[in-house]
């Protein structure tokens, strides 16, 4: 697979390389969360600082290239992403006429499934002028809210993908730092498959709404095999296990069985239901799992 980048020396020197990494170790684990209380919301973010523009990855339509960061969901909770920053390095002033930003599930550590996918115009454009003859321009998003659903016990983990476009067809970066980094290393692909770059990590704002999952009870036999997409749904909610489907049962917040279907299925039909959440319970010869799932 071929990595391209824009390597930025701390002798103010540039160059473009492939396969280009830097001997720098990653020393810190910097997961910032800023919290607001809103009622039964908070208003979080996770971010990672940039490193004086060191080195950015190729992602925009011309070229192909897709890039991504993951983003982590507390346990216990629910995340809404509705903005999304990111600092993006050109050769020439330039702006983006669009972005594509994609979410994906994680699968081990790489990203797996895609959840979502919207096209949206930059809020705003602040071209900085800087540095070493290109231009680094902080891009912020305002994007159709997206809710990543949490798990009870434990974290979860999402990959937001970017690609951009530029007005002059100019080739984009999407800056990197290898001096912090949060979860997994920053992903890259070029066609032929997702890989992450080592040592690697993006430079972002990603901001939303924070909320607590409802507590039900986990009885015995809980499992976390199950993936359940895409979240909030309007037609049909997609079911995918590492073992064979026995059953399958959806709740309403009363408690209420409102669908069942004892055999393996790959897909649930939410279009006649009403707005709000529910609890999808999926039964393996593994043990179960309850999914939050919710209906717009």
């Amino acid at each position: 697979m071929r990595f391209i980048f824009i390597v930025i020396l701390v002798s103010n020197t540039i160059g473009f390389s492939q396969n280009t990494f830097f001997n720098n170790e990653v020393t810190t684990k910097n997961l910032q969360k800023d919290v607001i209380v809103q009622g039964s919301q908070t208003v979080c973010s996770q971010s990672n600082p940039s490193n004086g523009y060191e080195n950015g990855v190729q992602f925009d339509v011309g070229s192909g290239y897709i890039c991504t960061n993951d983003i982590i969901v507390a346990s216990g909770e629910d995340l809404t992403l509705n903005q999304i920053t990111f600092n993006r390095i050109s050769g020439v002033p330039t702006s983006s006429d669009f972005a594509e930003i994609s979410i994906y599930n994680d699968n081990e550590g790489l990203p797996g499934i895609l959840l979502s996918s919207q096209i949206v115009i930059a809020t705003t454009q602040l071209n900085t002028g800087c540095c070493f003859g290109f231009i680094v321009v902080i891009e912020t998003y305002d994007i159709t809210p997206v809710v990543l659903t949490g798990n009870l016990t434990s974290e979860t983990t999402y990959w937001v993908a970017i690609q951009t476009t530029t007005n002059d067809g100019t080739p984009a970066y999407w800056e990197d730092t290898s001096a912090t980094s949060i979860g997994n290393f920053v992903a890259f692909n070029d066609g032929s498959g997702w890989e992450t770059i080592p040592s690697y990590d993006g430079v972002y704002s990603f901001n939303g709404d924070c909320s607590p999952i409802l507590a039900i009870d986990i009885p015995e036999g809980f499992i976390e095999s199950v993936i359940v997409y895409p979240t909030p749904v309007t037609t049909n909610l997609n079911l995918q296990s590492q073992n064979p489907i026995k059953s399958v049962q959806v709740f309403n917040l009363l408690g209420e069985v409102i669908f069942v279907k004892e055999e393996n299925t790959a897909q649930i039909d939410f279009s006649n239901y009403t707005k709000g959440i529910y609890f999808v319970k999926v039964e393996t010869d593994k043990g179960f799992v309850v999914k939050r799932v919710i209906k717009e």
